[in-house]
């Protein structure tokens, strides 16, 4: 008994050192919508490089966060360069680094446009989970929905944009 419960501790321990050896550790983003996300998922150590309009207070909502962290072109020589082990792009921009990543065997995951907030929702999930990070993922989903409760009934009759 004693054997099969030791066995049972090393495999679940390996399984789980493998999991995270697997993590990505080196992420790029080629887009302002990864590039927010993968800001409010990950810690900035694990951020290759984001696109220069993550800094931007206009465009941004973690230009703050941003400031300091390495800003591609998104070039295929610059993003080649980083070696990011991860990338993140939008559905347009960015195509040729995009492809010379997945020829190089790294993962590329390309977030569409969002029509609503469920679009929205479903992206968080997806670059959290990219990313490694669900749990990070689902609180950002919280604090959208929270804010989202929070906004004052909108009259019958407004129209929408």
């Amino acid at each position: 008994m004693r054997k099969t419960a030791l066995f049972v501790c090393v495999s679940i321990g390996l399984h789980l050192s493998a999991a995270f050896a697997q993590k990505p550790v080196r992420i790029a983003s080629l887009n302002l919508c990864t590039d927010q996300l993968l800001v409010m998922t990950v810690a900035p150590d694990r951020i290759a490089a984001v696109t220069f309009l993550a800094r931007d207070p206009t465009l941004s909502v973690v230009a703050d966060r941003a400031v300091d962290l390495p800003v591609t072109p998104g070039d295929m020589e610059s993003i080649a360069a980083l070696r990011p082990d991860l990338v993140l792009a939008g559905p347009h921009g960015a195509r040729a680094a995009g492809r010379l990543m997945q020829a190089r065997g790294v993962p590329v995951v390309r977030i569409g446009l969002a029509a609503d907030f469920d679009d929205i929702r479903e992206q968080i999930r997806a670059v959290a989970a990219a990313v490694e990070e669900p749990a990070a993922g689902e609180r950002l989903v919280k604090q959208l929905d929270d804010a989202l409760d929070a906004l004052p009934a909108a009259p019958e009759n407004r129209p929408s944009a």
